[in-house]
């Protein structure tokens, strides 16, 4: 993983849009080599800035023992970064824990409350989010999640309202969770 530089214009311009790249670089640790990787040409809906996408990891495949040969992975990076959507965006929070979390002694079920945070480097504000209750079976231990990114859809110009999609995060993992029926109503998605 390469780390985000800048959004740059690149050279192709398509009925008076012109198209972006992106610029990242990878420290190799190992002799102290830095390698600046130029993704092709794509254009974008809504320009994130550069700020916004600071410090954000790129996915950069690259030939083995050749860093002039590489592919920087523009689909994935927005898809899990600054997916835009309709009235809003989705974001990649950082997993801080799982609370209110109950198990019955007769069930491998437990009921908890995903907590995460996103840090909006643009207007230097923490936002901690907090998911619906849910049922969990087989509940992975906090050490095992706290590297994982929780995807929350914010809107775009209120924070507080938000989803925490929790189906998306435990996806792959060996758990089965759904939401709880005893809460107030809400929309899975706050975008239509």
């Amino acid at each position: 993983m390469a780390t985000f530089l800048e959004l740059s214009y690149g050279n192709i311009t398509v009925n008076n849009r012109r198209s972006r790249i992106l610029i990242c670089e990878y420290r190799d640790k190992a002799n102290s080599v830095v390698h600046t990787f130029k993704s092709e040409n794509f254009w974008i809906t809504g320009r994130p800035s550069d700020k916004e996408l600071e410090n954000m990891l790129v996915p950069v495949y690259v030939q083995e023992d050749d860093y002039s040969k590489y592919h920087v992975d523009i689909d994935s990076f927005f898809c899990k970064n600054t997916r835009l959507t309709q009235n809003g965006k989705m974001v990649m929070a950082k997993f801080l824990t799982l609370t209110n979390k109950t198990t019955s002694v007769y069930s491998s079920e437990c009921r908890c409350v995903l907590v995460c945070e996103y840090n909006d480097n643009i207007n230097s504000v923490v936002y901690t989010f907090k998911s619906k209750i849910f049922l969990m079976t087989n509940c992975p231990s906090v050490q095992e999640l706290e590297d994982t990114p929780v995807p929350v859809y914010v809107q775009e110009d209120d924070y507080s309202k938000y989803y925490v999609d929790i189906e998306s995060f435990f996806n792959g993992l060996d758990t089965a969770i759904e939401l709880c029926e005893d809460q107030e109503p809400n929309t899975r998605r706050l975008y239509g």
